[in-house]
């Protein structure tokens, strides 16, 4: 099931778009401020796939990004509750969304999982991504009186090196 997190609005993409129609194509957004929610990594894999095909028939490289969260943490290292932790999850989705290009896609996977996909980016763009969004997500989040830390794991994997197909890259961006 695919729903965003946050109030903006999310459209196919354009007619220009030479991907693929239907269930699988991938949803881009018209603002910055949201990631799409995947329930599974098997449909971040069919996102990828899409993508993919368009990089074939253009030639160009692509990376893809596996984020995970370690931990979210108040002072004094207790874990924050699941509302809090679900809270700090969104605005980091917000930030990861606000730190690539609009070509690029930036998911949810699950409950503490974010995948990206960077459109003709190559490996040394992919690390160089990796590490910023590392930093941008990562860190500490307010919430009213509550300063947390959110730990983040960063793997990625570019395409053609690291596999041909989705399932491929994302198990070889997956740490």
């Amino acid at each position: 099931m695919q729903q965003s997190l946050a109030s903006t609005t999310t459209t196919p993409e354009s007619a220009e778009d030479d991907g693929p129609p239907g269930p699988r194509r991938a949803l881009r957004h018209r603002s910055t401020d949201q990631a799409l929610q995947l329930e599974a990594p098997a449909q971040f894999e069919a996102i990828v796939d899409s993508h993919l095909a368009r990089s074939r028939r253009q030639g160009a490289p692509l990376v893809v990004l596996r984020l995970t969260v370690d931990s979210v943490q108040g002072p004094g290292g207790y874990a924050a509750g699941h509302e809090v932790e679900q809270r700090v999850l969104a605005e980091c989705a917000h930030r990861l969304c606000s730190r690539v290009r609009s070509v690029d896609q930036v998911v949810r996977i699950g409950g503490r999982g974010f995948g990206v996909v960077l459109v003709g980016a190559n490996e040394a763009a992919g690390r160089a991504v990796s590490l910023r969004l590392a930093l941008a997500g990562g860190g500490l989040y307010r919430l009213g009186n509550q300063l947390l830390d959110l730990r983040l794991r960063v793997g990625h994997a570019a395409f053609p090196e690291a596999g041909a197909g989705g399932a491929a890259l994302v198990r070889a961006a997956t740490f």
